[in-house]
């Protein structure tokens, strides 16, 4: 077997391969949406606790005092769940800046600070 001849076979197996790998993918998807298509016909015509749900959510819709409710509980919610997050990545932050940067003094003594906070922020005196 010559250069060009396994060249020519590992080209095919990448051919293959990416095949199989789009194939993997797409397969799933199509037959997802086939069973939604057959739930979906099975049940045309019908009075079923899926038209119930729609007559809720549309009736929620109309009480426009519950829909606020819902949704100031969802916004106040999504805002106190990313001030969480904010302050565990603050104290990851400085939980491990210690650590790094004992770790560059070890590699460079004489290496200048950047000199952000033990928080990662900058220092009040830089900030504009």
């Amino acid at each position: 077997m010559d250069k060009y001849e396994f060249q020519l076979k590992r080209q095919r197996g990448e051919t293959l391969h990416a095949a199989v790998v789009r194939l993997c993918k797409w397969i799933p998807i199509a037959f997802i949406c086939y069973v939604a298509y057959l739930s979906i016909a099975a049940l045309a015509g019908k009075n079923t606790l899926a038209a119930f749900g729609i007559y809720l959510v549309a009736d929620l819709k109309v009480n426009k005092f519950l829909s606020h409710i819902v949704m100031a509980a969802f916004g106040i919610g999504g805002t106190a769940y990313g001030y969480a997050q904010k302050k565990l990545q603050q104290r990851n932050i400085e939980r491990m800046s210690r650590v790094i940067q004992e770790f560059e003094n070890k590699l460079d003594p004489n290496r200048s600070s950047s000199r952000l906070t033990i928080k990662g922020l900058t220092r009040p005196e830089d900030a504009i």
